[in-house]
């Protein structure tokens, strides 16, 4: 199991990030269930159990989705990989998106990946104004240059948000293909 720190100020520079959106990127490969170092989160979703392969998604309140967005319950070869070590249902995002926008903002989220792919896109919306978009490999804080259209990383994400900048008001989850997976999403104040 590996586990890649990377501090905000560098990393998302990297990534054309605005000024203001200072986070710590933190993924460990493997992973099958929520850290407890998250606190008590105040918003989770984790899409349940016994959905048959391939069941639409119908989003709650405070998500919207477009596209084909569907639960799955295994891997099905050309429209999902689940996370490592899931049981239960999880989200694949084939060819639309995902949102989910939190009252009041948050400033910690995690999440877990399924077979992370270069056309995966996550988009992070703070309160007051501006953006940050991560695609592919900068969704897990690594560089995309050299990487593989299908580079298959599992594991959990975390994003922390320093106490200077602003929350997260919202999160886009999307896939221009087949498929963005995730599961397993928890956020805090």
């Amino acid at each position: 199991m590996r586990t890649m720190t990377l501090i905000a100020a560098s990393a998302l520079a990297l990534l054309a990030a605005p000024s203001h959106a200072a986070a710590t990127i933190t993924f460990t490969t493997g992973v099958g269930s929520l850290p407890t170092t998250i606190g008590a989160p105040d918003f989770s979703q984790t899409f349940g159990v016994g959905a048959a392969n391939g069941t639409p998604f119908v989003a709650g309140p405070g998500e919207t989705v477009s596209g084909t967005v569907n639960l799955y319950n295994g891997d099905v070869s050309g429209q999902a990989v689940g996370p490592v070590n899931k049981t239960d249902n999880f989200l694949s995002i084939l060819n639309g998106s995902y949102e989910i926008s939190f009252a009041g903002g948050k400033r910690a989220i995690t999440f877990l990946i399924g077979g992370l792919d270069a056309y995966n896109t996550v988009v992070l919306n703070f309160v007051g104004g501006g953006a940050q978009t991560l695609n592919g490999r900068q969704i897990i804080g690594l560089s995309n240059v050299g990487a593989p259209t299908n580079s298959g990383e599992s594991g959990l994400v975390r994003y922390d948000f320093a106490p200077s900048d602003p929350a997260l008001s919202s999160i886009v989850f999307s896939s221009s293909q087949a498929a963005f997976e995730i599961d397993d999403i928890a956020a805090a104040v």
